[in-house]
């Protein structure tokens, strides 16, 4: 049950921050410099559960909470902070897209909700 759990909220942690830390190297080419490339989270050639422990190996607790609150900023919002160390960007998930993703500005995506699917039956 706490594998199952464990699972289920640092596989999308580490999909994230594999996106955000490509993004980052795509972008600023410079920035990332050769240690951080080497890092085994960042192999995509290996497991993810290969990646998953190496990653989490290296963050912080408090590294950990401010990816996961809300993106990264609690009641604020705004993207969870940069790991520079690790040449991870920041990153703005933001939203649990239950109803869609409100939180985009001029991008938002609106999914049906429970009681509009309901009510779209006689």
């Amino acid at each position: 049950m706490l594998l199952s759990l464990m699972s289920s909220i640092l596989i999308p942690l580490v999909i994230s921050l594999t996106i955000s830390s490509l993004s980052v190297s795509s972008s600023s080419p410079g920035l990332i410099t050769m240690e951080v490339k080497d890092f085994p989270f960042r192999n995509t050639s290996l497991p993810w559960d290969k990646r998953v422990d190496d990653l989490v190996s290296r963050l912080t607790l408090s590294e950990i909470q401010l990816q996961m609150a809300r993106g990264g900023a609690g009641d604020k919002g705004g993207p969870a902070p940069a790991i520079s160390r690790l040449g991870i960007g920041p990153y703005q998930w933001d939203t649990e897209c239950l109803t869609g993703d409100a939180q985009a500005p001029g991008v938002a995506t609106g999914f049906p909700t429970s009681i509009g699917m309901a009510a779209s039956f006689e």
